[in-house]
């Protein structure tokens, strides 16, 4: 997938032959600032695992725990391509519970879509 912010592969640990996300961010402030949100929140139900992070002078890199079914999956798997409502309704009470969770810590989200 691509965001704003990264691009993430699928890709394996060869240390242990886990499939995990790899996000891959141009290095700035705010890209070194994600690996300790992640390490502050990897607890969290809301955030996946972090295994390892990395940095060189131009990238940042995050190996970290792939969560379930990309939504896609369910879209192309449901009627019409749609979700239904109450899926939708679920997916959203888990966002708005991960956003409480980070602001009750003290941090806001720039990259909602």
């Amino acid at each position: 997938g691509e965001g704003s912010f990264g691009k993430i592969y699928k890709a394996l640990d060869t240390e242990n032959g886990e499939t995990v996300a790899l996000k891959v961010s141009r290095r700035s402030p705010g890209s070194e600032n994600e690996v300790h949100i992640l390490q502050k929140f990897m607890s969290s139900r809301h955030c996946p695992k972090l295994f390892y992070s990395s940095k060189d002078d131009m990238y940042v890199y995050i190996s970290m725990e792939i969560l379930g079914v990309p939504l896609k999956t369910y879209r192309y798997k449901s009627k019409g391509g749609k979700l239904s409502m109450i899926c939708v309704s679920l997916i959203a009470i888990q966002c708005i519970e991960a956003l409480r969770d980070l602001h009750e810590a003290g941090y806001l989200h720039l990259d909602l879509s």
